[in-house]
């Protein structure tokens, strides 16, 4: 039922996560044939010799718990009417709570952009970082921005993004 429950959402949330809801799918499907077929086999052998080992406080609770499972056999009506009311009471406060995975509406006070060379043109450190000052001169003539920053140099390991070795300047803008 849990699983189920990755495949209900729509729009961007299901692109993002049908790919992990099928792999977990299809790794419980694994894990039930494995538990219903090799794992009886594997124990069948271990357990052939076996000693009787006491264990007081399992015994105990063992005891107990048998205790409480006969009290709640003897009123079946009234453990199924509170797992009913506690079913419905939680679906409640759930749907209070309010049910959007990824707001879509989001707001952000910053925005990042990344000038580089078009595909044909080679451009050196200088003609870069002229063409940056540009774009941050024109930038900072727009009202409401508070903060504009900047980083210059290749494609690194935090830009996933970049391709390859070139030049490129990264603008941070924040308003």
């Amino acid at each position: 039922m849990c699983t189920r429950q990755s495949f209900l959402p729509d729009g961007i949330t299901r692109q993002l996560f049908v790919d992990l809801a099928l792999t977990v799918a299809f790794t419980l499907m694994a894990s039930l044939v494995v538990a219903l077929t090799f794992v009886p086999a594997i124990a069948s052998g271990m357990l052939k010799k076996t000693k009787d080992i006491k264990h007081p406080w399992f015994d105990r609770f063992k005891d107990w718990y048998g205790n409480v499972l006969g009290t709640c056999l003897r009123f079946k009506p009234v453990v199924f009417i509170a797992a009913v009311v506690l079913l419905v009471g939680s679906g409640a406060l759930c749907m209070s709570r309010g049910m959007t995975f990824m707001d879509m509406d989001m707001e952000s006070n910053q925005i990042s952009l990344t000038i580089e060379a078009k595909d044909d043109e080679k451009l050196d450190f200088k003609q870069l970082t002229e063409l940056s000052d540009k774009v941050m001169d024109k930038i900072s003539d727009i009202k409401g921005i508070d903060t504009i920053g900047a980083t210059a140099g290749g494609s690194s390991t935090m830009n996933l993004m970049s391709s390859g070795k070139r030049q490129c300047e990264h603008v941070y803008i924040a308003f």
